[in-house]
């Protein structure tokens, strides 16, 4: 289970893409099941900061990342 920050969503369509993005990186990566969630909700939650359909930039995605707490 990946649990992001509390964050202040702007809008919502494109998460699940974003999400799978991450996913599909950290897949490409060779990262571990952990990571990988960590990962897909880190670019999942960062869209959502973003006005209009959107991807967080590689910066915001980072910064949320090292915010979204995984648990076995």
């Amino acid at each position: 289970r990946a649990r992001p920050p509390q964050v202040q969503a702007r809008h919502l369509t494109g998460a699940g893409d974003a999400l799978l993005a991450g996913l599909a990186w950290a897949l490409q990566q060779g990262l571990p099941p952990e990571e990988m969630a960590r990962w897909g909700v880190a670019a999942g939650t960062a869209a959502v900061m973003r006005e209009g359909v959107s991807f967080g930039s590689r910066a915001e995605v980072e910064a949320v990342y090292r915010e979204v707490q995984v648990e076995g």
